[in-house]
């Protein structure tokens, strides 16, 4: 995954990031707790796999998961989207690792 800060006030770090899904690239929109070092959100930007199987990874019910997320944390696969939910968390890790430096 790669991942670009788009902005940082010290307390909230928002990175702009990519990762290779099964069929092609996802896109999302990270924002990290800068102090506890955790994940605010995460919001698909570009969804370029499956229709209708991956896609159900990035559903909000899906993505509420995620929230509060460290690199600690561990977070299973959405079921039937298993390279969608492994693409968000290397954009997830990405994130956390660039936020935490």
């Amino acid at each position: 995954a790669e991942c670009s800060e788009t902005s940082n006030d010290g307390t909230t770090a928002i990175y702009a990031c990519k990762a290779h899904g099964f069929e092609g690239v996802n896109e999302a929109t990270v924002t990290i707790d800068v102090a506890s070092k955790s994940v605010k959100s995460i919001e698909v930007t570009k969804f370029g796999d499956t229709e209708s199987v991956g896609d159900q990874a990035t559903k909000a019910a899906e993505l509420e998961k995620y929230k509060g997320v460290t690199l600690e944390s561990k977070v299973d696969s959405t079921t039937g989207a298993t390279f969608t939910s492994t693409s968000l968390r290397a954009m997830i890790a990405t994130a956390l690792q660039a936020a935490t430096k």
